[in-house]
């Protein structure tokens, strides 16, 4: 599929005069692609590994990345379902405007996937069942208003640092260690792939009046902006380690170095793709710095919890 768009009267064009929309890879997913499978993943691996970094069991871990993961696949559902319309004229092949998931299913799905999230977070306390429904709270708050709005990315840039908050309740650890410094990084980590997000988003969205942060500061505002915000997160995690550096043991140093090293690594490179114009660079690159920013947070906490 192949369109051309104008962009919103008074706003930059995000893709250029030739831009297209052509099927992402993870139109490939079939009905699956319903539960957002690669950030619902992501997100759920990242918080179980986060439970063994702060102290927890197996059993936990799984817990959390169960909980997550459920709460994740609700939230990748309901965005679907309210953009049912708009996908079945900007993204055809998606799983709700293709025919292969009902609506009702889907509605099914988002419902199992939010019990499934509630009752693992209450398995690991009240302060996590109270952080998971808050961080679910901000997801539902993005699909159903604010993602198409100039304010989406908070939710992101808030959502974020209450992962390893998430996680550090769940496994009875309380917070995690340097909140402050981890919550500066969740948020510049946050606004960097919630840009990165609306790249990808940027076309169809333009085409149906949507202000989303990426249509409204044009492409190559929002590019910079995505650019500045991952220098930031980079500078911070390896400013901020000094003090967790000090007091690790060599082999918990060592490996959490060389893991900082590969996490920035995938960051640049997933910002270098973003900055290309093509649709497809834009559907990686935002992946990319997801699995970047991911595995540069857990080196950043084995260094200065271990």
């Amino acid at each position: 599929m192949s369109t051309s768009r104008q962009a919103p009267p008074g706003q930059t064009d995000p893709d250029g005069p030739a831009a297209t929309h052509e099927p992402p890879p993870s139109a490939r997913l079939g009905a699956f692609g319903l539960v957002h499978p690669f950030p619902s993943t992501l997100v759920a691996v990242s918080t179980g590994a986060l439970g063994l970094i702060a102290g927890g069991t197996i059993a936990q871990a799984a817990v959390l990345a169960l909980a997550m993961g459920g709460f994740q696949a609700s939230i990748g559902t309901i965005n679907d379902l309210r953009d049912r319309d708009d996908d079945a004229r900007t993204q055809p092949w998606k799983p709700i405007p293709s025919g292969r998931v009902s609506p009702r299913t889907a509605r099914s799905i988002a419902v199992v996937g939010a019990v499934v999230g509630a009752l693992g977070s209450l398995a690991l306390g009240p302060g996590a069942l109270l952080v998971g429904l808050f961080g679910y709270g901000l997801g539902l708050a993005y699909d159903l208003r604010l993602k198409r709005t100039a304010w989406g990315w908070l939710c992101f840039a808030i959502a974020l640092p209450l992962v390893p908050v998430y996680a550090w309740l769940g496994v009875g650890e309380g917070l995690p260690p340097q909140a402050a410094t981890l919550f500066l990084l969740g948020a510049l980590a946050g606004t960097e792939l919630a840009i990165a997000n609306g790249l990808v988003d940027a076309p169809g969205d333009g085409r149906l009046g949507g202000l989303g942060i990426a249509v409204r500061l044009g492409a190559t505002k929002a590019r910079a902006a995505m650019a500045v915000a991952s220098l930031g997160v980079l500078g911070v995690a390896w400013v901020s380690i000094g003090t967790g550096a000090a007091a690790a043991s060599p082999a918990s140093l060592g490996t959490g170095v060389t893991a900082l090293v590969i996490g920035s690594l995938v960051v640049v490179a997933g910002v270098a793709m973003s900055l290309r114009h093509a649709a497809a660079w834009s559907w990686r690159g935002w992946q990319a710095q997801g699995m970047g920013v991911a595995i540069l947070a857990l080196a950043w906490l084995v260094v200065v919890t271990q």
